[in-house]
């Protein structure tokens, strides 16, 4: 497997992450979680670290920082600046792995303007709490990716339709069980199983 894109809304508590890979016979497959960083602030940052140094993903895109609420956005210490600082960091260690940022948006909007609403629903009927905001950031992660295939690459925007499976483990969430064991025990995510492109 091979991410060609992780896009991530960083959030003072909860980080959305949503990541579109290649598997070894190029079928597309798309993940989407989140980390609550409640405990630790830099966890998804370490996480992207991880994630960066094993895969090499061709693109980091992260909703950037605005001072003003834009959206679902609401910002009360500016630590998300300094949470996509450290991400940046993170990125700019490795070679081959571009940084890009997008502004901010509202996710339901942006994701029905970009017809990726119906893969949404798919995911959200698995989420435990669709209805909470780590739900809005998962959500946003992949309106960040929309909107930067949606000028790169708007034919691949177009193809992306899921299917999504009812169990299993993506391999993604692998990565975040194997740092949970060093993690303070509140270090929390959740991460839905891999959705498969239809063909």
């Amino acid at each position: 497997m091979k991410p060609y894109i992780i896009a991530i809304d960083p959030g003072e508590r909860w980080t959305g992450f949503g990541i579109l890979s290649f598997d070894n016979k190029g079928r597309r497959l798309g993940d989407i979680g989140f980390l609550d960083g409640k405990e630790d602030f830099y966890y998804a940052a370490d996480f992207l670290d991880r994630l960066v140094n094993h895969y090499r993903p061709k693109y980091v895109i992260v909703e950037d920082f605005q001072t003003r609420p834009v959206g679902h956005q609401r910002f009360s210490k500016a630590l998300t600046a300094r949470l996509i600082g450290a991400m940046e960091y993170v990125v700019q260690k490795y070679d081959g792995t571009e940084w890009r940022t997008e502004p901010p948006g509202d996710p339901i909007k942006g994701l029905k303007l970009l017809k990726l609403s119906q893969t949404m629903m798919h995911w959200k009927q698995i989420w435990p709490k669709p209805s909470d905001r780590s739900w809005n950031h998962a959500m946003s992660a992949w309106r960040v990716l929309g909107q930067f295939l949606i000028r790169e690459d708007p034919d691949l925007l177009r193809s992306l339709k899921f299917k999504m499976p009812k169990s299993g483990l993506s391999p993604y969430e692998k990565h975040l069980r194997d740092m949970s064991v060093s993690r303070k025990p509140n270090s929390g995510y959740l991460w839905a199983p891999s959705a498969q492109m239809r063909q």
